[in-house]
């Protein structure tokens, strides 16, 4: 009788651990990924949705309408048959886009309005394209905030809709602190691929 007592417990137990084990945290990845595109480089970081399905599962984005999103960092390496200036070539910027439930943007009163990451508030364009938010920082900013980065302290990510709602993340150091491993791949990107 003992011994079912406690084979049931610990049946019970596993099946507790085992509930959140398959429960992962809706958080930004632990790791940045550089990568090289046509025109220009990118430093990234996703905010990670396991439940995409699961509305009210998805962290500070639950009930919002929006499904996902991503900072980065980026620098033009070409002009792109002169659309871009030579000027912008290599200048990095800093962005957070916020990206729509199946590429559309919630009703009007639902949308993103504004947001900050750190102690930088983040300018808007005037459209949002593609059902995408893209927010941005200028180049003074982006250079702190670079520098906040390396020195491996969390940055909190603030989102406000237009309904007076505001959504509140944190990014935190990854554990093995390896932020400046994939900025030295970021810079390596940018001096190889850049159009001279």
């Amino acid at each position: 009788n003992k011994l079912a007592t406690l084979l049931i417990a610990f049946v019970f137990f596993w099946g507790h651990i085992s509930a959140f084990a398959s429960d992962p945290p809706t958080a930004w990845s632990k790791r940045w990924d550089a990568n090289v595109w046509n025109n220009y480089c990118e430093l990234k970081l996703d905010y990670e949705i396991p439940f995409r399905k699961h509305v009210e599962r998805r962290g500070f984005l639950a009930n919002t309408g929006y499904d996902k999103a991503f900072v980065r960092f980026t620098a033009m390496t070409g002009t792109h048959y002169g659309l871009y200036p030579e000027a912008e070539l290599s200048r990095i910027k800093f962005q957070l886009s916020v990206y729509g439930e199946n590429g559309e943007l919630p009703p009007p009163i639902d949308r993103v309005a504004s947001a900050k990451i750190g102690d930088f508030e983040l300018h808007q364009p005037n459209d949002a394209k593609y059902g995408i938010h893209t927010f941005l920082l200028d180049e003074e900013a982006t250079s702190t905030l670079l520098d906040i980065f390396r020195a491996n302290e969390r940055v909190d990510v603030v989102v406000r809709l237009a309904s007076g709602d505001e959504r509140v993340s944190t990014i935190y150091p990854s554990g093995d602190r390896d932020f400046h491993v994939w900025e030295a791949m970021f810079n390596t990107c940018i001096d190889k691929n850049i159009a001279r």
